[in-house]
């Protein structure tokens, strides 16, 4: 399977886990080579929104902040769906 094949593949799989369990929307963005997923809150006033990455790094695929910054494996999708949930979730009395 070529690189952006499986970066494709594994951004499925997390925009399907967000918007199904939590709701989320998200858009896939960029060109096949830089895919990442755009992920809204539409639950909140806020303007809560995320972009994640998804990295080939030397242990494996992972996904990442924009920043660059390490959300979890490919592999641990409800980890790194809880935590990009934890992230866009509103504060109590903003939304």
């Amino acid at each position: 399977m070529e690189q952006s094949d499986e970066r494709s593949n594994h951004l499925a799989r997390l925009a399907s886990v967000l918007a199904r369990s939590y709701g989320l929307v998200v858009r896939i963005q960029g060109t096949p080579t830089k895919r990442h997923p755009h992920v809204n809150n539409p639950h909140s006033n806020a303007s809560l929104s995320a972009d994640v990455l998804c990295l080939d790094g030397p242990d494996g695929w992972y996904f990442s902040w924009s920043s660059k910054q390490p959300i979890g494996s490919v592999d641990d999708l409800t980890a790194v769906s809880a935590k990009v949930m934890t992230v866009l979730r509103p504060v109590e009395g903003s939304s």
